[in-house]
């Protein structure tokens, strides 16, 4: 397949004056970086970027125009490292202008392309909030095109990456409430992209667990985590480790509705197990009336079974839960033992 061939037509059109060549090519070069993952490095390497840049801030570009730059340039970022450096500080400055400035089909592509920048990019972080795009993106939360929503959510829960002033200025604009609502809404996507950033907001911030439970968000995590859908109980449970941290009130309340049993339904599950197994260790952390849940759940064998024979990270949440239910209770050390889990466990304990 020769990309560049095919790619060329389409990168000269974006400095035609001819808004419906322009029109054209953008919308072509969207659909190409969806087909192969050559396009983007065959665009990069034949300088497609500097022009796409370009349209962003174009006066005379049409809002299609626009959006289809922006909708490509997000493609192009989407998980991969090298191609967001290449988009660099210039595409991230026009984009945060078209969010500023732009019109509603605008702004959705913007906010799409901002969070594949943001994926793993500290500097874009800073970078981003210094423009002033964070309330731009809460507001986006509400936007009124399909997707703004998800596009919206996952950027904040990628801005709030590992940044903890982040996570305090999103809840400060009033992400949290919105983000909470749509825990219940009418799409699947956007109730898992609410729990995903609303774990993001929650993760090693206090303040923000408790924003958020008060947000009354379990009833709905627990509404994901009992669907049929695997992606919506992995993201409840990726919220609820995150929210229950350490966070005695929630983990009271989440076990007081079942999550415990949900939680060891989902060790049957290869693909949750791990997830399920993490979320466990957070409810039940320092919590006598859940980990005794655990026990009369009958879950102890399925914990021993993955201490002796899980994978390696699934051995070490086991072994996690355990350590912290052997601690103080007795009956559960006795029992363990008589599950031939003392010898194993101690090995994984040599080894957290």
């Amino acid at each position: 397949m020769d990309t560049v061939k095919i790619l060329e037509p389409c990168i000269q059109a974006l400095g035609s004056k001819d808004s419906q060549q322009r029109n054209e090519a953008t919308k072509r070069l969207a659909t190409l970086m969806k087909e192969h993952h050559l396009f983007p490095i065959s665009l990069i390497k034949m300088n497609g970027l500097k022009p796409l840049i370009r349209l962003l801030g174009s006066k005379e570009a049409a809002s299609g125009e626009k959006a289809y730059a922006a909708l490509t340039l997000g493609l192009i970022a989407k998980n991969n490292v090298k191609h967001q450096e290449a988009i660099g500080a210039p595409g991230l400055t026009a984009l945060v202008k078209l969010l500023k400035e732009g019109k509603a089909v605008e702004r959705s592509q913007a906010t799409f392309a901002l969070a594949q920048l943001l994926q793993g990019q500290p500097r874009y972080q800073v970078a981003l909030v210094k423009l002033g795009a964070l309330p731009l993106l809460v507001q986006q939360l509400s936007g009124e095109t399909e997707g703004d929503f998800g596009s919206a959510a996952f950027a904040l829960a990628m801005l709030a990456q590992n940044i903890e002033a982040h996570q305090t200025a999103i809840r400060l604009e009033g992400a949290v409430e919105v983000l909470a609502s749509r825990l219940h809404g009418e799409s699947s996507g956007d109730r898992i992209d609410a729990a995903f950033a609303l774990a993001h907001l929650a993760t090693g911030h206090a303040k923000n667990q408790e924003a958020i439970f008060e947000a009354e968000v379990v009833e709905g995590l627990m509404l994901l985590l009992n669907s049929s859908f695997l992606a919506e109980r992995m993201n409840a449970m990726l919220a609820i480790t995150r929210i229950a941290d350490d966070y005695e009130p929630a983990q009271t309340a989440f076990g007081e509705v079942g999550a415990i049993a949900s939680l060891v339904k989902a060790l049957q599950c290869n693909t949750a197990r791990q997830a399920a197994l993490i979320a466990l260790h957070s409810v039940a952390k320092s919590h006598a009336e859940n980990q005794q849940a655990i026990v009369q759940s009958g879950a102890l064998e399925t914990l021993v079974r993955q201490l002796r024979t899980g994978m390696r990270a699934e051995r070490r949440h086991a072994a996690l839960i355990l350590s912290t239910m052997v601690e103080s209770n007795e009956e559960v050390v006795q029992m363990v033992d008589q599950l031939g889990g003392t010898i194993p466990l101690r090995r994984e304990q040599s080894l957290l």
